[in-house]
């Protein structure tokens, strides 16, 4: 029923333009999803969706921006032990058949904004709202690192930044 597109070997480094549903803040760097990647990998072969971390130094990425970023390219790792967590299952049922990270600096196509605004889907519009809130939490005048990532995971679901 799902269909998920698993790619099925390692591409890259390939540059890709999509759009970010989701997008996570790390104090090392953050990690996005983006879908409908335009890329030159085989269109039977390429996911609809990837998850995909970048460094830092990258500028903000924000869910819903349109982006074209650098980027290595892999299937979701299988289980690295007979009857270990199964991480490519959980990407299949999750909807996404590419992890990676970028390589260099990503561009952003589209100017950010402060507020959602309606023409977007309702989960993208969700994700940048919880995106904004975070953003202004983590702002130096509030909260730092742990103490922020553990303040925003009731509110936004973030959990992965907690140390």
């Amino acid at each position: 029923m799902l269909a998920t597109r698993m790619l099925n070997r390692a591409v890259g480094p390939v540059m890709l333009q999509a759009r970010v549903v989701n997008s996570e803040q790390f104090p090392d760097g953050q990690r996005m999803m983006p879908t409908n990647s335009s890329s030159p990998v085989c269109v039977l072969e390429t996911p609809a969706r990837a998850r995909s971390g970048c460094a830092a130094s990258q500028p903000t990425i924000r869910p819903g921006e349109d982006i074209r970023p650098r980027a290595m390219l892999m299937s979701p790792p299988a289980p690295a032990v007979p009857g270990g967590y199964d991480f490519q299952r959980q990407a299949y049922f999750e909807g996404f058949g590419a992890v990676g990270y970028s390589v260099g600096r990503a561009t952003v196509l589209t100017p950010p904004a402060d507020q959602p605004t309606g023409d977007e889907g309702l989960g993208v519009w969700f994700a940048r709202l919880r995106f904004i809130v975070g953003e202004r939490v983590r702002t130096p005048s509030h909260l730092r690192h742990t103490v922020a990532a553990v303040t925003m995971a009731p509110p936004t679901g973030e959990q992965r930044a907690i140390s």
